[in-house]
């Protein structure tokens, strides 16, 4: 009797695991054709490339633009919220960030060293920012209800930093 059972519940198990093989593999199969490689690949993108500074106005209500001069320059939207335009200038790397907001959204984290009053008409201040052993610099202006920074993190100097600020339309 036993060994009737026996061979009864053989195949049952195995059509079972038949059924649990071909299950899985359907699964891997959809995930797969989702475009989907694992709990990295379904991140979001905070960073959405545009063509041109135009679409800041059109999407953002934000007018803004890379200094006259600039080279290499990159427009993105970062959060949905922020222009971003990264560019060189004189041979240094610039972030330049605009947003309807009024919190430091400049990425830029650390102890201020130094603070200095740019320009009162454009409400402009110049702040330098140490991270372990590295100095950043950033300039942060408002108005129209738009915050302004401008960032730099390869070493330019304070009168570098102020030469862009000034180009900046």
């Amino acid at each position: 009797m036993k060994k009737l059972l026996s061979i009864l519940l053989i195949p049952l198990m195995l059509l079972s695991c038949v059924a649990c093989a071909a299950q899985g593999a359907a699964g891997t199969e959809t995930q797969a054709s989702s475009g989907t490689e694992g709990p990295i690949s379904q991140m979001v993108n905070p960073l959405e490339p545009v063509d041109s500074a135009a679409e800041y106005e059109a999407r953002l209500g934000i007018r803004i633009n890379a200094p006259a001069g600039a080279e290499e320059v990159a427009y993105a939207i970062l959060y949905q919220r922020i222009a971003d335009i990264t560019f060189q200038f004189d041979g240094h790397e610039y972030d330049l960030r605009a947003a309807a907001e009024e919190e430091d959204f400049s990425g830029l984290y650390g102890a201020e060293e130094k603070t200095e009053e740019l320009d009162s008409g454009r409400n402009a201040t110049l702040t330098a920012i140490r991270s372990g052993e590295e100095l950043y610099l950033k300039i942060t202006w408002k108005g129209s209800g738009i915050t302004y920074i401008l960032i730099n993190t390869d070493g330019a100097a304070e009168a570098d930093m102020k030469a862009v600020f000034a180009a900046i339309p």
